[in-house]
């Protein structure tokens, strides 16, 4: 009588840890579909409460890292505008400015003059823009090694 107790008992036990144990492998599953929003109930202090205090733990940690993902690269986004922006300006007045040069459309070499000046000046800007992109990736890339010094 007492082993068909214990086997009922034990019966009753494991069954009730396999139904927790199908509800987190579910919580699971739901997670990695993509919701990470969703939370397992933890619904002990033992090892599975543990199990889905850190499966819960993880859904948070990967949900934020994904946030902050999106914001660099909204942020990436925005900055390729921007540069792209600032690359296209000095570069369509370089043109202009070339064109009038090819098709020869001064009428003195004061003009000429001041049409290669202002080419040159934008060619500047430009090298300059070009720079600070150079500068950005190589920021971005951890392509930057600091070199402590002592000052006298």
């Amino acid at each position: 009588m007492a082993f068909i107790t214990f086997i009922a008992l034990f019966y009753v036990l494991a069954r009730r840890k396999m139904r927790y144990i199908d509800e987190l492998a579910g919580g699971v599953l739901e997670i990695s579909k993509g919701n990470l929003d969703f939370r397992v109930p933890q619904k002990s202090q033992d090892e599975l409460g543990s199990l889905a205090g850190n499966i819960n733990h993880m859904a948070a940690e990967l949900k934020l890292k994904i946030e902050e993902e999106r914001r660099a690269e909204r942020t990436k986004n925005e900055l390729i505008t921007n540069f792209s922006h600032d690359l296209r300006t000095p570069l369509t007045s370089i043109l202009g400015y070339l064109t009038l040069i090819k098709d020869r459309k001064f009428e003195t070499d004061e003009q000429f003059s001041d049409c290669v000046n202002i080419v040159y000046n934008k060619s500047e800007k430009l090298g300059g823009v070009i720079e600070d992109l150079f500068e950005y990736t190589k920021l971005a890339n951890k392509g930057v090694k600091l070199i402590l010094k002592r000052f006298p």
